[in-house]
């Protein structure tokens, strides 16, 4: 193929060069694939924030709350919630990550 994307080796390949000749300030070792980056960090402390933010706001969630018949059940439905919100960006970030 001519394409300079035509496999998940070569995307790597082209990823590892251009770290080499122009690396990312704030990553490790300048890489475009790396999980170690300030900005990343940064982007997470904020989403934490917002997502809190949300969670306080929403009427939705004040609803599911007081609709449960105990405390220890729902906070069993929002520690499981989060947990299955939470593995799907993990997951796709741990595959690509890796790729």
């Amino acid at each position: 193929q001519d394409s300079d994307l035509g496999d998940p080796t070569r995307v790597w390949e082209n990823l590892r060069s251009m770290a080499a000749k122009v690396p990312v300030e704030g990553n490790a070792e300048g890489s475009y694939l790396s999980m170690w980056s300030r900005r990343g960090l940064i982007f997470g402390a904020v989403n934490i924030v917002v997502n809190f933010g949300t969670v306080f706001v929403d009427q939705a969630y004040w609803q599911t709350a007081l609709a449960c018949r105990s405390p220890s059940s729902a906070v069993t439905g929002f520690v499981m919630g989060g947990l299955a919100w939470f593995s799907i960006p993990f997951a796709m970030a741990s595959a690509m990550g890796l790729a």
